[in-house]
């Protein structure tokens, strides 16, 4: 059984819980790879049996990101018992936001598999991001990563769908206006937002009412120099002005000059080119 180790002694971190001043993720990956390489059960087995220790909870959703995050390493991760195992930790610890926003992360690398997908909506796991992101308005990364699960859970239609009966689609849109200073957050809300307008012209609606037009030119004009920023809201942009009198819109807040803006401060971006 993998002997647990205070998270200060593993990893280190910086707790402020600043979206912009997370830890080196890379760093973090190796570490967890010296820890974890071939005891992928014993994580699992480590939560469940301490499932009441939220450090050991936290560590452990981050060992199943590290573990999800490298293509070679997937196919030594239980789907679904990693589901399980996170979405209870996620549960059993709603006050505590460092096994929530590690939660998420799990969570989303997880879903970038198909399979995996349906089946964290159906363990809980929506429930489990809708609820951290209610009970932590305040925490930049857990907003953030919040958001990034929910736009991968967003890329199946079927859960598209679901996720906006249970309020998901609401839950980002509240996000919007919070974390000014962390561009961080507002890149993974336009992210999650694309996903939901994404053939869906009610979803689209509903953005546009909330000010969203408004908010990506807000955001894009201040980071100009924020590659993601740049390229999330040029492609929402994009979406949102599909729908007849949206382009009105969107010229009329100033989006003309964001997109132009973007392409000639980032010239040598191929994909940010190739998006507008």
């Amino acid at each position: 059984m993998l002997q647990y180790q205070s998270k200060k002694d593993v990893f280190d971190e910086d707790a402020d819980g600043d979206a912009d001043e997370d830890e080196d993720e890379e760093d973090a990956h190796d570490k967890f790879l010296r820890l974890t390489l071939g005891q992928t059960t014993d994580v699992l087995l480590g939560m469940s049996m301490y499932r009441s220790h939220a450090e050991l909870q936290e560590a452990e959703c981050k060992m199943v990101w590290a573990f999800t995050k490298k293509d070679e390493l997937k196919v030594m991760i239980d789907g679904a018992g990693s589901i399980r195992a996170v979405v209870k930790a996620m549960t059993a610890h709603e006050g505590h936001a460092e096994v929530l926003f590690h939660g998420c992360n799990a969570l989303a690398f997880l879903a970038k598999d198909d399979n995996n997908r349906k089946m964290i909506v159906r363990a809980g796991g929506l429930d489990a991001v809708l609820a951290a992101m209610t009970l932590h308005k305040g925490h930049a990364t857990v907003q953030e990563k919040s958001c990034f699960a929910m736009a991968v859970f967003a890329k199946d239609i079927d859960n598209r769908k679901v996720i906006v009966r249970a309020g998901g689609l609401d839950a980002v849109l509240s996000a919007m206006p919070l974390h000014e200073g962390h561009p961080g957050v507002k890149v993974q809300i336009w992210w999650a937002l694309l996903m939901f307008a994404n053939d869906d012209v009610d979803s689209r609606k509903v953005i546009v009412s909330a000010g969203g037009i408004d908010s990506v030119v807000s955001a894009m004009t201040a980071y100009p120099g924020n590659d993601q920023m740049q390229l999330s809201g040029l492609y929402l942009l994009q979406n949102l002005a599909i729908d007849d009198g949206t382009i009105i819109m969107v010229v009329s807040a100033g989006g003309i000059h964001v997109v132009v803006a973007a392409l000639t401060g980032h010239v040598d971006d191929r994909e940010l080119q190739q998006g507008a």
